[in-house]
């Protein structure tokens, strides 16, 4: 049995918890940011802001639901990857099972996290969830009873409903939101846990050394699919237009991949 726990610190600050199990068919990847339902109080520069209890909440939807590659549980779920999300009093988690693929699945996860370019629109669309969300869970007579429960329980620290109260979670404002995101959503505020039968330099030495040779020319890539040895990818941003995105793929990610993944017989870079 091979059981191997590797823990590390990118430059960026984001911790990552490496857990090899050769005994099992699938990983399970946990990217965690520490921003709950009790983070309504917090400095910036000095200056205090106060939150309506809910947000967290509300921004873990968000991030799921209006990512920038679509709907994240269906865009993993087509590449037969169990995905969703929770929010606790402390952290907010998304996350994923998968079988193969894991590395793409880590890539598309971080980056839809981490890189949300969300509008009032999207804001909008968000609290028509959370409302039927609130209005299904008032329905639930175990989960009211819990919530009395809990009141009952925690009387000298206040029971906080990570679900908010609706009036408050409705009347949020795009800069109430962008405020918290930006405030929270940082790499040094950030894990991300891989546990079960994966390669983990595979998992380490993909994201590490392909995505910032790419960011450091103002481009970067998504990850497709792995078919036949053959990894095909989308090059998006500056890379994506380049008149040598030829020369990139050919001597610069293809080489790259093999260095790591000799099998790979070939890059492809698909215009979806």
């Amino acid at each position: 049995m091979e059981n191997n726990l590797e823990k590390l610190t990118l430059e960026n600050g984001m911790k990552i918890y490496l857990y090899k199990d050769s005994t099992k068919h699938s990983t399970f990847v946990n990217f965690i940011t520490k921003y709950g339902g009790f983070y309504n109080d917090f400095k910036i520069d000095d200056k205090e802001y106060n939150i309506p209890n809910g947000m967290a909440h509300f921004i873990e939807h968000l991030l799921i639901e209006t990512s920038k590659y679509g709907n994240l549980i269906h865009v993993l779920g087509e590449k037969q990857m169990s995905t969703n999300g929770v929010t606790y009093t402390d952290m907010t988690q998304f996350y994923f099972n998968a079988v193969e693929n894991v590395e793409i699945g880590i890539e598309t996860l971080i980056r839809a996290i981490n890189e949300a370019d969300f509008n009032q629109e999207d804001i909008e669309k968000t609290k028509g969830a959370i409302y039927q969300e609130v209005r299904m869970q008032r329905d639930n007579k175990f989960r009211v009873l819990n919530d009395v429960k809990m009141k009952n329980i925690f009387k000298k620290i206040p029971y906080i409903n990570n679900l908010g109260d609706l009036n408050n979670v409705m009347n949020f404002s795009y800069e109430q939101v962008k405020l918290c995101y930006d405030a929270f959503y940082n790499p040094n505020n950030q894990i991300v846990v891989v546990a079960g039968n994966f390669d983990v330099e595979k998992v380490k030495k993909i994201i590490e050394k392909i995505v910032p040779y790419l960011n450091s020319d103002g481009g970067n890539l998504e990850f497709i699919k792995l078919e036949d040895d053959i990894v095909y990818i989308k090059l998006t941003g500056a890379c994506g237009c380049c008149p040598h995105k030829n020369e990139t793929i050919k001597y610069g990610i293809l080489e790259s991949i093999k260095e790591e993944l000799p099998e790979i017989k070939d890059v492809i870079n698909v215009d979806i």
